[in-house]
This record gives structure tokens, sequence and C-alpha cells, in this order.
């Protein structure tokens, strides 16, 4: 990648004035060492996060194989990033951090392009006749992702809707439950939502009702003050983005 294109800048959820100082630059330590450490969690998108990864390899050690892959919990993200446990992040969404349980906190994290941008919706039972997401008022709906939920009850409340909650174990449960009628619906993204309607054995007997307002996107997340290695991001996804263009 050359000099002189631009780069889109990346974005921050922590002001300048107080960004955490990092004492040695990742990309540095990385080529040291010989690989890198990229925190992931489970999802339907993980093949796809695991190449996004594999891609910033291939710039940083000229092999996609020089990654080792660190499942995290997302709510101890700065802690991995800060201790050293992962180099960078992939496979969450900036929404579901900031309305999650990092809302209102400074956590000096920075994202990268997006890479993937998706919509948000429920998954209901084609008979019930709705066409509204607006229309599922003191409804039981049925999710997966915990960090789905913030964004649920925002949706809910912000309509003046009342509702009821279930997090299942699994996607079978979640599905089967809602087979069952055991939830008027399902929430998630709509990537998901797709999936659990091919799930259901049935997929014309469901529809997507997509809420028009909440969409997200998924980036790479570094430690903000990490500008090298940010910046090598960047230039990173802009190529993979390009390349599919």
């Amino acid at each position: 990648i050359g000099p002189g294109a631009p780069a889109r800048q990346m974005e921050s959820t922590h002001p300048s004035s107080t960004s955490v100082l990092v004492e040695s630059e990742t990309l540095l330590r990385v080529i040291d060492q010989g690989f890198m450490r990229c925190g992931i969690i489970r999802s339907f998108l993980e093949p796809f996060h695991r190449d996004i990864a594999r891609a910033l390899s291939v710039v940083a050690l000229d092999s996609p194989d020089h990654i080792e892959f660190v499942p995290f919990d997302p709510n101890g993200l700065s802690d991995y990033l800060m201790s050293r446990e992962i180099d960078f992040a992939v496979g969450l969404s900036r929404d579901g951090i900031e309305e999650g349980p990092f809302k209102n906190e400074e956590l000096g994290l920075r994202f990268g392009p997006a890479y993937f941008v998706g919509g948000k919706g429920f998954l209901v039972w084609k008979d019930r006749g709705l066409i509204s997401p607006k229309e599922l008022d003191g409804a039981y709906v049925g999710l997966r992702d915990p960090a789905v939920v913030p964004s649920v009850e925002s949706f809910f409340e912000s309509n003046g809707m009342s509702y009821d909650l279930m997090v299942a174990e699994s996607v079978p449960h979640l599905v089967e439950t809602y087979k069952a009628g055991g939830c008027d619906a399902i929430a998630g993204a709509t990537y998901e939502l797709e999936i659990y309607q091919r799930l259901s054995g049935a997929p014309d007997s469901h529809m997507i009702l997509p809420v028009e307002s909440k969409q997200f996107s998924m980036s790479t997340i570094v430690l903000e003050g990490d500008d090298h290695w940010a910046n090598l991001m960047t230039w990173c996804i802009h190529a993979v983005i390009r390349a599919e263009e």
C-alpha cells in the first residue's frame, strides 16, 4: 500500500487529551516476537472475522498463519489489550460496546474503519400479520446474545412499549422455543435472524421486521495512542475492501 493515498481517520471513544499512553509500539513488538494475538468471540461471523485478522497478519508478518486467536470476555476488552494478552480485537460492534456494559465509560479504545455493517430487527411468524416492529407491544422476545439486550430495551422503551426478554442458552434452544410459541419474536442482527429463519425448518412461514434506526458496524479495535499499529490496520482494512470491490 503506497504512501500518499488518503486514509480514513480512525474514530476514538476517548478524548485525545487523556489518551492511553502505550509504552512500546505494538507493531514493533509483534514483528520482534514473530506473531500476533487476536481477541475473538464466538459468533456466526467468526470465520469472516478470522479472515480479516489473517489479512492483518499478512501485512505485518508476511504470512496469514503467524497469528494466535484468543477467546475473550468483551466486558474486559480494555484489560486484555492493556495486559498484552491480545494485540487487537475483531468481531465486536462499536454500537454494542457503547450501548452495553461500557456505556458512558471512557475506555481509551480506538476503532478502525468498518469492515462489516448490518441492521437489527425481529423474526416473527408471517401469519401474525405484522408489518412493523412497533406492533410488538407486550411481546415476549427471545435472543441469544446478551449484548443485544441494551439495544432491544432501548427500542421498546423509546417507543413506549412493554416487553419481556428471554436470553436462550443456545441457538437450538432459542429456535425451538420460538417455534413452540415460547416467545413471540427473536431479536438480533439481521444476518443472525436469516440463519434462525432457515433453522426453523419452514423459512417461508417467518419474516424479519427490520428496525430502520438500528444499525451496527464492526471494526478492529486497539488501544488509543498506539498510532502506528492503528494506522496499519486502517490501511489493511481499506485494501481488503478495495480488493473486494
